[in-house]
């Protein structure tokens, strides 16, 4: 964003201390930026009601268009079909595949053209969770296992601890808050994890919600909520339970708080929650009595009276839903098996008089690649990566 102050005021103090707010809010890429904005607006008029020679002033805010472009390919990253995709500290970015055992470590080159692989590590992963707090790794494992990896020396991460709570393969992986992570596996149970004050920081399982259909994915949302999908098309809103609570164990016990279904054909595949909130789920195609049910929808939750109702179906996608991302900036990223990456941006609307929302609407279709796009991160500096149907990294 680019603000530009038209002024007749020979304090140009004040002035230049404006402009340089502005240009410290675009440099640090505020996520607030709305609201400081506002509060420099409001210090104008304060400053022009002081009666001194600030005539008039103006500002005018514009949207630079990002344009997205394929920077780097990296090929045969595993064997077979990669099932993990996370960003590590230090410019890192680590992948994992179920099926061939490996996960490994890219990192970029100092000139920031390419990246290397810095080490592999032999082990059952699957899906991928980085807790960046404490630099350790969690990983579901292809059976029935959750492993913990710490980093003993640079880019060689040990595993620590193993969990052992799911009946089945653990499908899904999503942080709560800094000392929480929920697991999600093909046995229907979604197992809360908290980590310990002990001096190994070791993690154990405090409850446990119990569904009767594997669970396909997982969120962790702003207040401590859970929400998961299942293979029956529902999504369902778990809250903790004040009335329940394990009194002696001192221990947070959830119950079921909503169920959020009818809009989705086949199966939810991935749930990602916005920064006002919204729930944005994606679906997948399903096979029932050998018929494919077609699902490559976004649907949007919104929340009204505290409870989330539906807002907006989009369309666009043409196969099914991969992965859902919140941006920096406040719009949102979705892949697809069409090949596909969308970035969706909210507008307000008017609903009627007293109720105004988000209604989401297409600004980028991204294109460039050869294959279906499967996991999809934004890393820190902003940029894109993804892998693709044939184990690429992009």
């Amino acid at each position: 964003v680019s603000a530009f102050l038209l002024n007749r005021s020979s304090d140009l103090r004040f002035v230049n201390n404006i402009s340089y707010e502005f240009e410290k809010l675009h440099l640090k890429h505020n996520d607030d930026l709305e609201t400081k904005s506002k509060e420099i607006i409001n210090s104008l008029k304060q400053y022009k009601q002081t009666g001194k020679k600030l005539i008039d002033y103006e500002f005018f805010f514009t949207e630079t268009k990002r344009d997205y472009m394929i920077e780097n390919i990296i090929t045969n990253v595993h064997n077979k079909y990669i099932t993990g995709l996370v960003e590590l500290n230090n410019d890192r970015i680590l992948t994992s595949c179920r099926l061939d055992y490996l996960m490994k470590i890219f990192q970029e080159d100092e000139e920031g053209n390419n990246y290397y692989l810095k080490n592999e590590k032999r082990g059952k992963c699957g899906c991928l969770l980085y807790l960046e707090k404490t630099n350790r790794i969690v990983s579901g494992e292809g059976e029935r296992d959750i492993s913990i990896y710490e980093e003993t020396k640079p880019n060689n991460y040990e595993k620590t601890q193993s969990l052992s709570f799911h009946d089945g393969a653990v499908n899904c992986l999503a942080k709560l808050d800094e000392n929480q992570f929920i697991s999600g596996g093909a046995d229907g149970k979604i197992v809360i994890w908290e980590e310990q004050n002990d001096q190994n920081k070791t993690f154990i399982a405090i409850d446990t919600i119990r569904n009767n259909t594997p669970i396909t994915a997982l969120l962790g949302c702003f207040d401590s909520r859970i929400a998961f999908s299942c293979d029956d098309k529902t999504i369902f809103i778990y809250k903790i339970s004040e009335a329940l609570e394990k009194k002696q164990q001192n221990i947070r016990t959830y119950i079921q708080d909503e169920v959020l279904k009818e809009q989705h054909k086949g199966k939810v595949v991935c749930l990602c929650q916005l920064k006002n909130g919204y729930i944005v789920s994606g679906g997948s195609e399903k096979i029932e009595a050998d018929k494919k049910i077609p699902d490559h929808y976004i649907v949007v939750w919104r929340i009204e009276n505290n409870k989330y109702i539906f807002s907006q179906k989009l369309k666009d996608h043409k196969s099914s839903i991969t992965s859902i991302i919140q941006l920096r900036d406040g719009n949102f990223a979705s892949s697809s098996y069409d090949r596909s990456v969308k970035i969706w941006r909210g507008k307000e609307e008017k609903l009627n008089e007293n109720i105004t929302y988000q209604k989401f609407e297409l600004i980028y279709d991204l294109k460039q690649y050869d294959h279906g796009i499967h996991k999809l991160i934004q890393l820190k500096d902003d940029r894109l990566c993804a892998t693709t149907s044939k184990n690429q990294l992009i």
